[in-house]
């Protein structure tokens, strides 16, 4: 397959992936709200917060397969990438596997700990069937990442939007018959249907492959321990961060809190799963060139940050317009806790989107030192600010502190980024993105004003078409006309 085809591929995979995951995500949360309510959801989520301390046992491997994956495979040396996905595979699960037998108790304490006294047992009977759903999830990850190290982002994409798919088609079959235990069965099946299928999809890309993982090699578990070493200081700090937060959300809050929140971020980060997927393909690719034209990495990296500019811009601004018309249509209410939360939280992505293109660009040179310093930056201000605001303004205080921590940890890496490479920081404020930022901005009043007065007197479908019509549509013009797109359009039709 040609790169034009190759390209189309991947690029319409990845719209499909996103349109398909963003519609299951909000009819999953539409029904577990129905079902087992703003609680339920609350306490899965903090049970999943807390036992994801399992993820530790993973010791860098899966993300450091995609850079060895692609090195491998830019030397043309297919099976020394098969044996380092297997080694991979194999030794997370035999490690995840003791690490789940001796920590359940210790999960079951804390989960007990943290969640109000009336929910304790229920939570606390969750633990278990969490921990093997991580199990398989750890060994799906290693095969997912090895698909983005052959650049197949298309099926890395499939899997995805299958796997969301499954999610709710499950959520239907158990939930109805055992409520909140039914959302754990739901986690373990498609954990380990999403396990089997992206296995199934990297033998298809990779044919070497057999038909189960049984080779082991010491070198390649060796050279990705030393490269994932950084990879582990990353998943303590994500794991703290995450567990922290829903921690301080239950305590200076409630369990609707913690759903409320998790909705938002959920919404958030698939929408910043767009912005990220064009970072993500820089990973194989500065790997590559890396290894052939290290002097081409400060153009790759200043186009690529005018690319993620341009789409956060878009993205994050058109979710913030119609992030009232979600509510509304999602929680069946204009809940305010959900709309506080929702903004905070597109503000802090959005502008930790921006630093993508640096931090994806570290990983594809293996120079991690700022990438691990960001992690750790970010778990600590957000646990110290979190608990400070916290106490001070409740679970709106938590979600404030948060904010600040990503934007402290993302603003280390670019500045780090920069200095290091001889970059301007006049490249961060684009002067082409200057006319769609102030679109953006008018937009985004405009439609919260407009929400604000009329949504007592108009029905939904009024407000959803005017809100698309009228600011939406110009936004989208803004998109459309954008120099950059036409740019890019002119480029691929050159180059093809």
């Amino acid at each position: 397959m040609g790169n034009r085809e190759g390209a189309i591929r991947n690029a319409g995979i990845t719209a499909i992936q996103t349109v398909v995951s963003g519609a299951t995500l909000f009819l999953l949360y539409r029904y577990l709200l129905t079902t087992i309510g703003p609680s339920g959801i609350g306490i899965w989520s903090i049970v999943l917060a807390t036992t994801s301390a399992s993820r530790l046992s993973d010791l860098g491997l899966s993300a450091s397969v995609v850079r060895f994956v692609a090195k491998d495979l830019a030397r043309s040396d297919p099976i020394a990438a098969g044996t380092l996905i297997q080694t991979a595979a194999l030794s997370i699960a035999a490690v995840l596997a003791l690490v789940l037998l001796f920590a359940l108790p210790m999960f079951v304490w804390i989960v007990a700990h943290i969640v109000p006294s009336g929910s304790q047992r229920a939570a606390s009977d969750l633990v278990p069937y969490a921990l093997l759903s991580f199990w398989f999830t750890a060994q799906a990850s290693v095969y997912q990442s090895a698909l983005d190290g052959c650049k197949r982002f298309d099926l890395r994409n499939l899997t995805s939007a299958s796997g969301n798919v499954l999610y709710l088609t499950l959520s239907l079959v158990f939930i109805p018959s055992y409520g909140l235990r039914g959302l754990a069965y739901v986690q373990i099946t498609q954990s380990f249907l999403l396990l089997l299928m992206s296995w199934a999809l990297l033998s298809y890309e990779l044919p070497s492959l057999p038909a189960l993982p049984s080779k082991w090699s010491k070198s390649a578990f060796g050279e990705m321990l030393s490269y994932g070493v950084n990879f582990q200081i990353v998943s303590v700090s994500a794991i703290f961060f995450d567990f922290t937060t829903k921690a301080f959300l239950s305590k200076f809050g409630g369990l609707s809190d913690v759903a409320y929140f998790d909705m938002a971020t959920r919404m958030v980060l698939q929408l910043r799963g767009v912005v990220s997927s064009a970072n993500q393909v820089i990973v194989p690719y500065v790997s590559s060139i890396n290894e052939i034209d290290p002097g081409r990495l400060p153009a790759v990296y200043r186009r690529s940050y005018e690319l993620v500019s341009y789409i956060a811009l878009g993205a994050f601004g058109a979710l913030l317009c119609v992030l009232p018309i979600v509510s509304l249509l999602w929680i069946g209410r204009t809940e305010s806790t959900f709309l506080i939360f929702g903004s905070l939280l597109t503000l802090a992505w959005g502008l930790n989107s921006l630093s993508g293109p640096a931090y994806f660009a570290n990983l594809g040179t293996g120079k991690l030192y700022w990438n691990t310093r960001a992690h750790v930056v970010i778990g600590l201000v957000n646990a110290t600010l979190g608990y400070a605001l916290g106490y001070r303004f409740g679970s709106r205080g938590v979600v404030i502190g948060l904010v600040v921590a990503l934007v402290a940890g993302s603003s280390l890496v670019i500045i780090a980024y920069h200095r290091e490479n001889n970059i301007s920081n006049r490249v961060l404020l684009p002067k082409l993105n200057w006319p769609l930022a102030i679109v953006a901005l008018i937009t985004i009043l405009v439609s919260w004003i407009f929400f604000a007065t009329f949504h007592a007197r108009l029905t939904v479908k009024a407000l959803v078409l005017i809100s698309f019509l009228a600011p939406g549509g110009l936004l989208f013009a803004a998109m459309w006309y954008h120099p950059l797109r036409l740019e890019l359009i002119a480029s691929f039709r050159r180059a093809h």
